[in-house]
């Protein structure tokens, strides 16, 4: 793509951590804490404990290795349970789907796209096509909105729209026969073959800018900076 549409990535420090876990936080929560509140769906007041995070993300993890490929036509016959191609869009109100995605991406070296729902189908093929988006995951609010976007797309095969929750939900994977074993983070990290090591320049999400001072930006985030971030707020 033209120099100006790749995304722009945002450097690492040089130094995050001496304890810099090389699989994940929450695998790493999930070894620690298990049984500790890890997530809680505000609207139904439903909470997840690490031990049980992890297993939803650990499935996950297993369904996105499993399914990485390319789109090949423009027909697909169920896109829920076809290649999820290139970067993964994600199109979606706040919920613990997105929370499980996010870490799913980051477990299998995936690189996620947040967009925004209150995008013109337009603008959203635009940022998409900017981006090298290749599956739209998109909740029931916004399927429409997906749809047309994939519709503005020079080359709509190249977009697969597919449900958040058919893909990424908890009722679609199956974790009921995982072993888990306290104090095991190589165990928890690595379900279903998935052997990613986590690494600080390692770019999870690509996020596009405001566009208040011009047109958005993709800026690509790479797990040090979230890392930093994060640290940074806690004190």
């Amino acid at each position: 793509m033209p120099d100006d549409d790749r995304p722009r990535s945002s450097e690492a420090p040089a130094r995050v951590g001496s304890d810099w876990p090389e699989t994940d936080l929450v695998a790493a929560r999930a070894a620690s804490t298990p049984d500790r509140e890890a997530l809680v769906d505000a609207s139904t007041g439903r909470s997840w404990t690490y031990r049980e995070l992890d297993a939803w993300v650990g499935g996950l993890a297993a369904t996105l290795d499993a399914r990485e490929g390319a789109a090949t036509s423009a027909v697909v016959d169920d896109a829920n349970a076809g290649p999820l191609a290139g970067r993964i869009g994600v199109l979606s109100r706040p919920r613990p789907e997105v929370v499980a995605l996010v870490h799913a991406a980051w477990r299998t070296g995936r690189e996620l796209v947040p967009l925004n729902v209150g995008l013109a189908p337009g603008n959203l093929a635009s940022q998409a096509r900017r981006a090298g988006v290749g599956t739209l995951l998109a909740d029931a609010d916004a399927d429409a909105l997906a749809a047309a976007a994939s519709e503005h797309a020079n080359a709509p095969a190249e977009l697969v729209v597919a449900d958040l929750d058919a893909v990424v939900g908890e009722q679609a994977l199956d974790t009921s026969g995982r072993e888990w074993t306290a104090g095991s983070v190589e165990h928890v990290a690595r379900p279903g073959g998935v052997d990613h090591v986590v690494r600080p320049g390692d770019v999870p999400v690509t996020l596009f800018t405001s566009g208040s001072t011009g047109d958005p930006k993709a800026v690509r985030v790479t797990v040090g900076n979230l890392l930093s971030s994060a640290t940074a707020s806690a004190f």
